[in-house]
């Protein structure tokens, strides 16, 4: 009898186990798909700023996508899964954009441990007398980091039709690229001056997420309309 009652008690806690188990195991595995797993992705007047990180991620990598024409879920899984810094893929990306490449070797290279320096000099897709800016910088020796602004700037400016000197100036303030693509996206959106925006950040104190939903505008909704921004 006591043999009966410990194997029922064995099954019951093992099945309870395996439950669990299976509950756990999807969000295991979104974890480790590469994807941002975000936990706050809607704006909270009680926690104003928690949304923030999702809605300024979601807009830089849907600027990024529509304007080299890869898809939001490559570049997300470049980065999550395939280990690549965004400074890296931004250079690779303009790179095969201005000289008609394919990024990817690019980016293996990188991974070897390659200089930008090294990549570009022992390829055939960049000519000698190449005038193009972000080349010229590389070759120069210029650091990833002001690489990789260049290229934001650049990109930035030329998705929105704004001067790039704009964009310098604005960055000047304390902005960064994910905030710069949100906050030009807001401006055509709202109809509003984008000075006027960056008061209600800067000196008002308000959040990105309070300031999209002040204009209607989702996390989600900030994402989808750089997407098919000129399109």
């Amino acid at each position: 009898m006591t043999v009966i009652k410990n194997s029922c008690s064995f099954f019951v806690v093992f099945g309870l186990l395996l439950l669990i188990t299976l509950i756990a195991l999807p969000a295991a595995a979104e974890m480790t798909a590469g994807c941002h797993c975000f936990k706050h992705r809607s704006y909270d007047p009680e926690a104003r700023f928690v949304a923030d990180d999702y809605i300024l991620a979601t807009s830089f990598n849907s600027l990024t996508a529509n304007y080299f024409s890869i898809s939001k879920k490559d570049i997300v899984m470049l980065k999550m899964k395939g280990g690549v810094q965004q400074n890296d893929l931004l250079i690779a990306l303009k790179l095969g954009h201005d000289f008609g490449a394919d990024y990817k070797p690019f980016l293996n290279l990188c991974k070897q441990g390659r200089t930008w320096q090294n990549i570009i000099s022992h390829s055939q897709a960049f000519p000698e007398n190449s005038k193009n800016e972000l080349l010229l910088m590389i070759r120069a020796g210029a650091p990833v980091n002001d690489l990789e602004r260049k290229v934001t700037d650049s990109m930035i400016a030329d998705f929105y039709s704004i001067p790039e000197s704009e964009i310098k100036r604005i960055r000047s303030l304390g902005f960064n690229e994910k905030e710069l693509a949100l906050l030009f996206i807001l401006e055509r959106k709202g109809s509003v001056k984008a000075e006027d925006l960056i008061v209600k950040i800067k000196d008002k104190g308000q959040s990105w997420s309070e300031v999209a939903h002040n204009l209607d505008v989702t996390p989600a909704m900030a994402g989808k309309l750089i997407a098919s921004y000129g399109k």
